[in-house]
């Protein structure tokens, strides 16, 4: 029988109630594969990290989510406003306990440092698309209708990279500053020990497993994000 999203969200949630937060996370991020829109798996991998304590990455998917889907953004609203999302906890749709204050929301009036951490993102994440677009993956075939809608996905997220580009050239226009080689260099570092930790657990496992395919793809979609840091420590200041 053939999972789809919803199937490994599923599953992601039991691992996470009894309480195998790397599991979980494993899961969740396999539903990602199959949706890169789905906002329920962001959200619930963002339980994940931050149970893992992991605060950076929590913040991250739970901008993410609420990216797309305002409806996890509780900061604004006193009511739980999304019905139909499974939560990792409860199933019920519970605030993530992140301080987001500082970086939540995406206006015209961001800082220059949050507006190249979504370039980076997204150059990352259309580098990462194309890998799937024209590798041997399960949408590679031109008669799966999966395959367009890989394809459909990539233009959306390049049309949004456009936009945050455009952003970024206005905010550099104004004169504002962007983070400095050496904050740039600690982040691809940190990143990279999480690629060479990824590598050396996927030396140890079964590369037939479906856990060995969804680690292989977190520390590839993690080499894209190092791939966009390297451009932007090209264009920083010492």
């Amino acid at each position: 029988m053939t999972r789809n999203a919803e199937d490994y969200l599923k599953q992601g949630n039991e691992f996470f109630k009894k309480g195998d937060f790397d599991k979980a996370i494993v899961h969740y991020t396999e539903a990602i594969r199959f949706n890169r829109d789905y906002a329920s798996a962001y959200f619930n991998r963002s339980k994940a990290y931050e149970k893992k304590g992991d605060d950076e990455k929590a913040r991250e998917d739970y901008e993410q989510a609420i990216y797309l889907n305002p409806d996890y953004d509780e900061e604004n609203s006193s009511e739980k406003k999304s019905k139909n999302t499974t939560n990792a906890e409860s199933g019920k749709n519970t605030k993530v306990k992140i301080d987001h204050k500082s970086h939540g929301g995406r206006s015209m009036s961001r800082s220059r440092v949050d507006i190249q951490k979504d370039v980076n993102l997204y150059r990352g994440d259309l580098e990462s698309r194309n890998i799937d677009l024209n590798g041997p993956t399960w949408a590679d075939s031109r008669h799966d209708p999966r395959y367009y809608e890989m394809i459909k996905n990539r233009d959306e997220a390049a049309l949004q990279l456009l936009e945050f580009e455009k952003e970024l050239e206005k905010a550099k226009a104004r004169g504002e500053k962007g983070r400095n080689r050496s904050e740039i260099k600690e982040e691809i570092s940190d990143m990279q020990s999480k690629v060479d930790s990824y590598r050396s657990m996927l030396n140890r496992m079964d590369p037939d497993s479906m856990p060995y395919y969804s680690i292989e793809k977190t520390a590839q979609q993690l080499q894209c994000q190092i791939n966009a840091l390297q451009r932007e420590l090209s264009e920083a200041v010492k």
